[in-house]
């Protein structure tokens, strides 16, 4: 496809950790975008693999790399320091070991000019390694335009609290930086806090959608997420209580000005945050004992401000949500169980 030619310049933001496998692939997938006025910002995290000599051969091939070597900061810290370096008018961030589809750039820009928007987001589909794939479609229609400054920014905000919308569909591809174009003043004091290790990307997000004025949503599928099962957010984590915690209180702290208005999206986020947890330990084939996982989960209860209303909530699975509200962590396991049972059954 011929390249487009465009005034403003993109910069795509790469943080870049243990991915000397999938790198390669990522990088290209950017630079054969049909588009012209690019850089494209590599920040290498203090990798133990050869990571740091794959970019480096990334940076001799792509004119249009920028590569930064840092001692390991964590994903927070290299995309603050990314976002410091781009030059562009426009900045997108995407995960070392994805890809983005061809004409991704070109098309968010173009929706970005015509209607007038400081964010465009767009779909995305999950690839998983036995070649199944999910896509993620939240919205109906391939258009919608939200005025932020008015009451559809606390309508995004709230999507992505509870992470579905109104019809109750996914809406995960909108709490991350990926699967965004945005314009680089409106990210002006908005940083990744990297006290956190986990949610520190929905808490960016959270900030960038109080400097911008329109956003526009595209049914397009442009962000290919590869699903590896080493992936931070996928591995079993025995920290993982102490992790959630403190991004749900990042959250909650937020919001603090507009708990009222917020009551039920917050009362929601709280919910599923506790089933997370609870799921996290009890579902998985954790190699923990029950009563670890049982101290992980009430020790993530007593840290989180306040607790889910139960009355309040509506949710499908109300076998799910009865166990919860009394704290039948014992029949969780016995399910866990039960699951991998079937899975082993499943396999002869």
């Amino acid at each position: 496809m011929a390249e487009t030619e465009y005034a403003d310049k993109i910069s795509v933001i790469v943080p870049a950790y243990n991915a000397a496998q999938y790198i390669e692939d990522c990088v290209g997938s950017i630079f054969h975008q049909n588009f012209i006025n690019l850089e494209i910002i590599i920040i290498e995290d203090g990798s133990s693999d050869e990571t740091p000599a794959v970019c480096d051969r990334l940076a001799a091939r792509y004119d249009k790399v920028r590569l930064v070597h840092q001692k390991n900061a964590g994903a927070a810290a290299a995309r603050n320091r990314g976002l410091a370096m781009a030059s562009g008018d426009w900045v997108m961030f995407v995960d070392a070991d994805d890809l983005l589809s061809l004409g991704a750039l070109s098309h968010a820009l173009d929706a970005a000019k015509r209607l007038d928007a400081d964010l465009v987001f767009f779909n995305m589909q999950y690839e998983y390694r036995n070649g199944r794939i999910k896509q993620v479609i939240p919205l109906e229609g391939d258009e919608r335009v939200f005025q932020l400054d008015g009451g559809q920014r606390a309508e995004l905000e709230d999507m992505m609290l509870t992470e579905r919308t109104q019809r109750r569909e996914s809406f995960v591809n909108m709490t991350g930086p990926y699967c965004k174009l945005m314009k680089k003043e409106r990210t002006d004091g908005c940083r990744f806090p990297q006290e956190l290790d986990s949610g520190e990307d929905a808490c960016f997000v959270f900030q960038v959608l109080r400097n911008c004025a329109r956003a526009v949503y595209l049914a397009d599928i442009f962000y290919r997420r590869i699903v590896r099962e080493a992936s931070l957010s996928m591995k079993q984590d025995d920290d993982f209580w102490r992790r959630r915690s403190d991004y749900v209180n990042w959250v909650l702290d937020y919001f603090e000005p507009e708990a009222k208005e917020k009551e039920e999206a917050l009362n929601y986020f709280r919910y599923q945050n506790e089933q997370l947890v609870i799921w996290h330990y009890f579902m998985r084939n954790s190699k923990l004992s029950y009563r670890q996982k049982r101290a992980a989960v009430s020790a993530y209860q007593r840290k989180v401000k306040g607790e889910p209303d139960y009355n309040k909530l509506e949710p499908d699975h109300k076998i799910y949500l009865f166990f919860i509200k009394y704290r039948a962590f014992g029949v969780l396991n016995l399910l866990n169980h039960v699951k991998n049972v079937v899975k082993c059954l499943k396999r002869i």
